[in-house]
């Protein structure tokens, strides 16, 4: 099932870009996700379903680029 996200976090370093995403769930329940560019391809986290949890992640992936 294709899922609508928005985009609520995102920033950039050089040719990175890191995005936090928020979206509604199957079970209707709000999800976050994080996506990031390394200059040659996307990849995504697995679902959150705390923002906290998410936010962590999203500021450990700044640090990381």
């Amino acid at each position: 099932m294709e899922l609508d996200m928005g985009i609520v976090l995102s920033n950039t370093k050089g040719k990175h870009v890191v995005t936090l995403e928020l979206g509604v769930a199957e079970s209707g329940e709000t999800m976050y996700t994080i996506s990031w560019y390394n200059g040659r391809r996307w990849g995504h986290t697995p679902r959150f379903y705390s923002l906290e949890d998410a936010r962590n992640m999203y500021n450990m992936l700044m640090q990381m680029i």
